[in-house]
Protein backbone atom coordinates (compact mmCIF):
# COMPACT_ATOMS: atom_id res chain seq x y z
CA UNK A 1 0.00 0.00 0.00
CA UNK A 2 1.10 3.33 -0.74
CA UNK A 3 -0.40 6.54 1.39
CA UNK A 4 -0.83 9.03 -0.53
CA UNK A 5 0.14 9.21 -4.13
CA UNK A 6 4.20 9.52 -4.44
CA UNK A 7 5.96 11.31 -7.62
CA UNK A 8 9.40 11.66 -6.10
CA UNK A 9 11.06 10.14 -9.51
CA UNK A 10 14.73 11.20 -8.49
CA UNK A 11 14.09 9.27 -4.41
CA UNK A 12 13.41 5.91 -6.39
CA UNK A 13 15.98 6.10 -9.29
CA UNK A 14 18.83 7.28 -6.43
CA UNK A 15 17.60 3.79 -4.59
CA UNK A 16 18.18 2.25 -7.90
CA UNK A 17 21.19 4.10 -9.00
CA UNK A 18 22.95 3.02 -5.15
CA UNK A 19 21.52 -0.47 -5.00
CA UNK A 20 25.42 -1.94 -4.71
CA UNK A 21 26.08 0.55 -1.87
CA UNK A 22 22.79 -0.35 0.21
CA UNK A 23 21.81 -4.17 -0.43
CA UNK A 24 24.42 -5.19 0.94
CA UNK A 25 24.37 -3.33 3.76
CA UNK A 26 20.58 -5.10 4.96
CA UNK A 27 20.53 -6.83 7.87
CA UNK A 28 18.98 -10.19 8.48
CA UNK A 29 18.50 -11.08 4.89
CA UNK A 30 20.75 -13.82 3.15
CA UNK A 31 23.30 -13.24 0.77
CA UNK A 32 21.23 -15.09 -1.84
CA UNK A 33 18.47 -12.43 -1.51
CA UNK A 34 21.19 -10.09 -1.61
CA UNK A 35 22.18 -10.83 -4.79
CA UNK A 36 18.60 -12.16 -6.02
CA UNK A 37 17.87 -7.87 -5.40
CA UNK A 38 20.97 -6.97 -7.11
CA UNK A 39 20.34 -9.38 -10.39
CA UNK A 40 16.88 -7.00 -10.74
CA UNK A 41 17.08 -5.64 -13.96
CA UNK A 42 18.14 -1.78 -13.29
CA UNK A 43 16.44 -0.61 -16.65
CA UNK A 44 12.79 -2.01 -15.00
CA UNK A 45 13.34 -0.64 -12.32
CA UNK A 46 14.15 3.09 -13.65
CA UNK A 47 11.21 2.63 -15.57
CA UNK A 48 8.72 1.62 -12.51
CA UNK A 49 10.25 4.19 -10.50
CA UNK A 50 9.42 6.98 -13.31
CA UNK A 51 5.80 6.47 -12.66
CA UNK A 52 3.84 7.91 -10.09
CA UNK A 53 2.80 5.17 -7.59
CA UNK A 54 -1.10 5.47 -6.67
CA UNK A 55 -2.53 6.92 -3.67
CA UNK A 56 -4.49 3.77 -2.40
CA UNK A 57 -5.88 5.89 0.52
CA UNK A 58 -9.40 5.49 -1.25
CA UNK A 59 -9.13 1.88 -0.98
CA UNK A 60 -8.52 2.25 3.09
CA UNK A 61 -11.28 4.13 2.93
CA UNK A 62 -13.71 2.38 1.34
CA UNK A 63 -12.87 -0.89 3.35
CA UNK A 64 -15.17 -2.37 5.80
CA UNK A 65 -13.65 -5.62 6.43
CA UNK A 66 -10.68 -5.40 9.14
CA UNK A 67 -7.29 -4.42 8.49
CA UNK A 68 -3.88 -3.79 9.41
CA UNK A 69 -1.00 -1.18 8.67
CA UNK A 70 2.06 -1.71 9.73
CA UNK A 71 4.83 0.87 9.65
CA UNK A 72 8.52 0.96 10.93
CA UNK A 73 8.67 4.73 12.20
CA UNK A 74 11.91 5.15 10.26
CA UNK A 75 10.07 5.06 7.09
CA UNK A 76 9.65 7.64 4.83
CA UNK A 77 6.01 6.74 4.42
CA UNK A 78 5.39 6.84 8.09
CA UNK A 79 3.17 9.78 8.56
CA UNK A 80 1.35 9.06 5.23
CA UNK A 81 0.79 5.49 6.61
CA UNK A 82 -0.47 6.14 10.04
CA UNK A 83 -2.82 9.09 8.59
CA UNK A 84 -4.06 7.25 5.99
CA UNK A 85 -5.07 3.59 9.01
CA UNK A 86 -6.81 6.80 10.92
CA UNK A 87 -9.00 7.60 8.56
CA UNK A 88 -10.67 3.94 8.63
CA UNK A 89 -12.33 3.09 11.89
CA UNK A 90 -11.86 -0.68 11.04
CA UNK A 91 -8.35 -0.23 10.40
CA UNK A 92 -5.58 -0.94 13.39
CA UNK A 93 -2.05 0.83 12.85
CA UNK A 94 0.82 -0.29 14.55
CA UNK A 95 4.10 1.84 14.78
CA UNK A 96 7.49 -0.38 14.45
CA UNK A 97 10.14 1.30 16.62
CA UNK A 98 13.57 1.32 15.27
CA UNK A 99 12.39 -0.30 11.30
CA UNK A 100 12.30 1.25 8.08
CA UNK A 101 11.16 0.25 5.14
CA UNK A 102 13.19 -2.60 4.45
CA UNK A 103 13.07 -3.79 8.09
CA UNK A 104 9.53 -4.34 7.65
CA UNK A 105 9.87 -6.40 4.94
CA UNK A 106 12.95 -8.35 6.25
CA UNK A 107 12.52 -8.24 9.99
CA UNK A 108 9.25 -11.21 10.29
CA UNK A 109 10.59 -12.15 13.63
CA UNK A 110 8.94 -8.58 14.25
CA UNK A 111 6.19 -8.27 12.30
CA UNK A 112 4.66 -11.76 12.01
CA UNK A 113 3.17 -11.74 15.56
CA UNK A 114 1.39 -8.27 14.90
CA UNK A 115 0.13 -10.02 11.99
CA UNK A 116 -1.03 -13.21 14.25
CA UNK A 117 -2.58 -11.20 16.73
CA UNK A 118 -4.36 -9.15 14.48
CA UNK A 119 -5.74 -12.59 12.74
CA UNK A 120 -6.40 -13.73 15.93
CA UNK A 121 -8.78 -11.02 16.43
CA UNK A 122 -11.26 -11.39 13.55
Amino acid sequence: MYPYPTTDENMSRAAVESMDDWVPEIPNISDRHKNRLLENDRQALFAAASNPWPDDTLVLDSLDAPSLVLCGDRDEMFENAKRAAGQNQNTDFIQLDGLDHVDLIVRSDVTIPHIINFLSTI
